[in-house]
């Protein structure tokens, strides 16, 4: 246990501040109320001076000359600092899944630099008072990490993986518009894991565009279609009216079952084809900045299309 740490020494992390889940003015209003009737009970966190967690308990107690109780937390590392950050708020009961998913995802990319940091060499010829604590692991599994953290919270190594890269997205989005970012962290939307790559490519005037959409009571879920219509003024392709000229007595074709596959495998040469002929015939440095956004966030959609036909063909091959 580290000597007590002044109270009016105290500092604040950016950082760690921006990373608690969005506290309202209605719930600030409680909390002051209820320290100034009953005191300060929860001690706050400190960690070589910094603030962990009590952010809000500290400056109340501070405006009033409130006493509080200060726990400190012994850190070699600022990773592991974090790491402890994510921890206390996957603790809590009322965390939403977009911050669960969020907090899994930072504590991963904060743990596996603690894991190096702490066990840096790790082969045959490490001693044992060295290597790493022995976890089980699925077969196939080389990440030592994500199966620490999958199984400590109960989800998949390659959830684990998802939401490092989520959370990543997230910290872009958050830089840009905290408006979007909360909205998605509280789940008062729906929102897929692709859709939020491509929002934390987005520039901030693009964000603020999208806001109004994030925020209207009938957006409960937006998809990729929304985002472009908005962004650049797509309008949906009226369907075309086809008239029934059925024959009197229909006959029914024989059903092909590699139909639709056979019709995908034969078009996507044509798109190799473009793409490669793309490339050699244009002067990326002299197209326009829309022209590029356009042509990433189509590409991303493909990525996208592709990574989800793959792993739905691995899924039905291994049944």
């Amino acid at each position: 246990m580290s000597r007590r740490p002044h109270f009016d020494n105290l500092k604040f992390d950016p950082e760690y501040q921006n990373m608690k889940p969005y506290f309202t003015s209605d719930e600030y209003h409680d909390l002051e109320q209820d320290i100034l009737k009953n005191g300060c009970k929860n001690p706050i966190v400190v960690s070589c001076r910094t603030i962990l967690d009590g952010y809000k308990r500290y400056s109340i107690c501070k405006k009033y000359h409130i006493k509080c109780p200060i726990k400190s937390f012994n850190s070699s590392f600022r990773e592991e600092r974090t790491a402890w950050v994510c921890r206390n708020e996957l603790a809590r009961p009322d965390l939403s899944e977009g911050y669960r998913k969020y907090f899994i995802g930072c504590l991963y990319l904060s743990q596996k630099i603690v894991f190096r940091k702490k066990y840096p060499a790790q082969n045959q010829a490490t001693p044992d008072s060295q290597k790493r604590p022995p976890i089980d692991r699925p077969e196939g599994q080389r990440n030592y990490t994500s199966a620490v953290i999958g199984k400590e919270y109960g989800v998949s190594f390659t959830s684990v993986y998802k939401y490092s890269v989520f959370a990543t997205d997230m910290d872009k989005v958050k830089s840009k518009s905290q408006i979007i970012a909360r909205q998605i962290l509280t789940d008062k939307v729906l929102v897929s894991l692709n859709t939020i790559s491509v929002l934390g490519t987005l520039q901030s005037s693009e964000l603020l565009k999208l806001e109004p959409l994030f925020v209207s009571p009938d957006s409960l879920r937006i998809q990729m279609t929304d985002i472009e219509h908005l962004l650049y003024h797509k309008r949906p392709v009226p369907k075309p009216v086809i008239k029934d000229i059925s024959p009197a007595i229909k006959q029914v074709p024989e059903y092909d079952p590699d139909a639709e596959i056979s019709s995908l495998t034969l078009t996507i040469p044509s798109w190799v084809s473009s793409i490669q002929r793309t490339t050699d015939r244009t002067d990326f440095s002299s197209i326009t900045e829309s022209a590029n956004r356009k042509l990433q966030l189509q590409l991303l959609n493909l990525q996208s299309a592709i990574l989800t036909l793959d792993d739905i063909i691995k899924e039905k091959t291994h049944e």
